[in-house]
């Protein structure tokens, strides 16, 4: 006894073993997603700062833009022309002009937001201005209150600033000194943008406006917060080839590196991002170490650390419980089969010991097998006859009826076979003689059940191919009832069905041959006959008031597809029928072809034109009946299609002419268009998106926009005459279209184009 525990004790600790391993392996499974979380916390962080970097390049653009037209616009300002214009010292009341331009600086100076300090200079004079302080004096004024380094006095400042070439560039200073916000300042590495500009007079530089870009700024405005302390950033100006920012590190980092390739800089693994700003003409790459990372998945790591540890201590329970079970199950199982409890012997595992248990019990299986046979076979006898007799009504008879034929019966027909004899033996001999016949010539699946004394049900699975079937099967029980009567005194009546094309009317099938069987079994003469050969469909006739009606729908939609299946189904109904197609084909034709004609009126004006309809012929077979029907239906589809095309190109033609010529008009909205076309206001707006792919109102204001920006290339019109002559009516709407548009005012586009 305690040797059998013992051996069922090495079973548990083989099941323990066998589901810690299984278990383990679905755990390590799991280690992945570490890798994975990774992954993703490095693409999010990369986005985050490719996403800064974007906006912190399109602020720079959008300055450096604003910069440049300020730049160019202090020419229009009569005061800034005037001491544009003056050499020498000023004069006590030109005085005035120096004092208003400081202001008109320091009101320019709200307009954009990152340069630290900015001052221009003139080229014939002396004059300096800044937006907190003014001096006539330049030479004077340097050195005291503004240094540059690379620059000792304020002759070779200006020297250096206007031999530069270009309208406006961009230079590093290691250190610049300036007076601002009433205190001294000191950066370092500076930026300063130097933007040139010309008088009404000459096209040579008359005076530079310089701006000084903070380079603290500029990183604040292009890293991440959390890549602030170990970022590195490099901003190259493309057309000097030259580097004016290098923060972080002093190698030069490569130009659009991919995202996520990793870079050693400094010794530390970097991910770098690039970028180039349009306006600027910088190219600026950015890069934040790789411990950003570590240190954002440091807790993601911890929860999978913990979840490890929990699933580890799930998978000793799961490997206790389902061990136990099984072990416990096997250990009853011996105890039943055994009566003893006994485990197997030495060398041998447990499922060994099973099967000798169960060998003994299987060997006396096959009487059980042969009775289980006989009783299925009774049971889908009765089964089936009860199907055929009393027919098919629910879903569950229907499958259980397919079960009893390999492939699906599509086609079928039912035969009733009589026979009047004495001798039990000898119909059994008789019946199992014409079994054998039948699957010897039969080409088509069959079913038999013996039903009433001298009855018995055959059902045969015909093939849709063969438009003959029952003309097939007739020949076959000829021949097997001529074969027998000559060796015996047997009186055979065979009842042949219509052929059934739907099983659910099995029944119907069944009722048939019972009559035939009815109208002459009475006789004593062998008989074979079939119900209404001429007429052979258990179904009606396909073409009917839902398929006529259906075959117009299809066609006034256009369904080529579906009408070409409709017409497919009525040639296939009609192969299988083919007397009943000789004796309707006429009635057929033309009513098809009615349906057609009527569905053609619908669509034209003209009913001459139905030239694209067939006419009837005689000798037309079943494919070219069908096949002329079905082209004429499709032909008229065709012809519905190019007529909606032919009038939808006209309408878009009439709604963009009429757009063009009263585009001026601004009480032209949808409806009014609407109404003048005579359509719908929805219809019009669906319209103008499908065809033009913009909206009715955008394509109005783009018209309108394409004219104002004529007028202000080519005319002095002012800006509310404008307004009025391209419809937009009020001046603050045409401010904000055309603003909206072009990106500046309508005053701005017209000195740009003037210049």
């Amino acid at each position: 006894m305690q040797g059998e525990n013992m051996k069922l004790t090495n079973i548990f600790i083989k099941y323990c073993l066998k589901y810690f391993v299984a278990f383990i392996i679905i755990l390590a499974c799991c280690i992945p997603v570490a890798e994975v979380s990774y992954k993703i916390v490095k693409q999010q962080i990369i986005e985050k700062n490719q996403l800064k970097l974007k906006e912190g390049i399109n602020i720079i653009d959008q300055n450096i833009s604003k910069m440049f037209l300020l730049t160019k616009s202090m020419k229009q300002d009569y005061h800034f022309n005037m001491l544009i214009k003056k050499k020498g010292e000023l004069k006590p009341d030109e005085y005035l002009w120096l004092q208003y331009a400081r202001r008109k600086m320091e009101g320019d100076s709200l307009i954009y937001t990152f340069p630290t300090y900015s001052f221009l200079l003139f080229k014939e004079n002396n004059i300096y201005i800044s937006p907190v302080q003014s001096d006539s004096d330049f030479n004077e004024y340097y050195g005291k209150f503004l240094k540059i380094s690379g620059a000792e006095t304020a002759e070779k400042l200006k020297q250096k600033l206007f031999e530069i070439p270009g309208i406006y560039s961009f230079n590093k200073v290691d250190k610049i000194n300036f007076i601002a916000d009433g205190m001294e300042k000191e950066l370092s590495n500076a930026i300063i943008c130097m933007i040139k500009g010309t008088s009404n007079y000459t096209d040579s530089a008359s005076y530079i406006m310089t701006y000084v870009l903070d380079p603290k700024t500029l990183i604040q405005l292009l890293l991440a917060e959390d890549a602030m302390a170990e970022g590195v950033v490099q901003i190259e100006d493309v057309g000097q080839d030259e580097i004016l920012l290098s923060y972080g590190t002093d190698c030069i980092l490569p130009w659009n590196n991919a995202p996520d390739e990793r870079v050693q800089i400094n010794g530390e693994g970097y991910f770098l991002c690039s970028y180039e700003a349009q306006e600027a003409g910088w190219r600026v790459t950015i890069g934040f170490p790789e411990t950003i990372v570590e240190n954002q998945t440091k807790n993601i790591m911890y929860i999978i650390l913990f979840y490890i540890c929990l699933g580890i201590f799930i998978v000793l329970c799961l490997t206790i419980f389902f061990s136990y079970r099984q072990y416990a199950n096997i250990r009853n199982l011996f105890a039943t089969l055994s009566g003893e409890g006994s485990a197997p012997d030495k060398g041998q595992n447990e499922y060994e010991a099973l099967r000798c248990i169960l060998k003994n019990i299987t060997q006396n299986k096959n009487e059980y097998k042969s009775k289980m046979e006989n009783l299925n076979q009774q049971n889908r006898a009765l089964m089936l006859e009860n199907l055929i007799v009393r027919g098919i009504n629910t879903q569950e008879e229907r499958e259980e009826f397919k079960k009893c034929f390999e492939r699906p019966m599509e086609y079928f027909c039912v035969v009733l076979l009589r026979m009047k004899i004495e001798d039990l033996n000898q119909y059994q001999i008789t019946l199992l003689c014409i079994m054998e016949y039948l699957k010897e010539t039969s080409p088509n699946d069959f079913s038999n059940v013996h039903t009433g004394i001298r009855d018995e049900l055959f059902l045969f699975s015909l093939n849709p191919e063969d438009a003959s079937n029952v003309s097939g099967i007739k020949v076959m029980f000829e021949n097997i009832i001529t074969a027998l009567s000559d060796n015996s005194n047997i009186v055979f009546h065979v009842g042949i069905s219509a052929i059934g094309t739907d099983i659910s009317n099995i029944n119907v099938c069944y009722n048939q041959a019972m009559q035939v069987i009815q109208a002459y079994c009475s006789e004593d003469v062998n008989s074979v006959e079939a119900y209404n050969i001429n007429i052979n469909s258990a179904k009606e006739n396909i073409i009917d008031v839902e398929f006529l009606n259906k075959l117009y729908n299809l066609i006034l939609c256009g369904e080529k597809e579906m009408i070409g299946q409709q017409f497919s189904k009525v040639e296939a109904y009609y192969q299988k029928m083919p007397v009943q197609y000789e004796l309707q084909k006429q009635q057929i034709f033309y009513t098809v072809r009615n349906v057609i004609y009527s569905a053609y009126l619908h669509l034209v004006t003209n009913p001459g034109e139905a030239d694209i309809l067939p006419e009837y012929q005689s000798n037309y077979s079943l494919s070219e009946m069908v096949g002329k029907l079905r082209d004429s239906s499709i032909a008229v589809c065709s012809y519905m299609e190019e007529k909606k095309k032919s009038r939808n190109s006209e309408l878009r033609q009439n709604i963009i002419n009429y757009m063009e010529s009263h585009f001026m008009d601004s009480s032209i909205t949808a409806s009014s268009v609407s109404r003048e076309m005579k359509i719908s206001e929805k219809y019009l707006s669906q319209f103008m998106k499908e065809q033009t792919g913009e909206t009715f109102a955008s394509y109005l204001e783009r018209l309108r926009i394409v004219k104002a920006k004529q007028y202000l290339e080519e005319t002095d019109l002012s800006n509310e005459k404008i307004s009025e002559l391209t419809g937009f009516g009020a001046l603050n709407t045409f401010y904000r279209t055309f603003h909206k548009h072009t990106g500046v005012s309508p005053k701005a586009y017209r000195s740009a184009c003037q210049h």
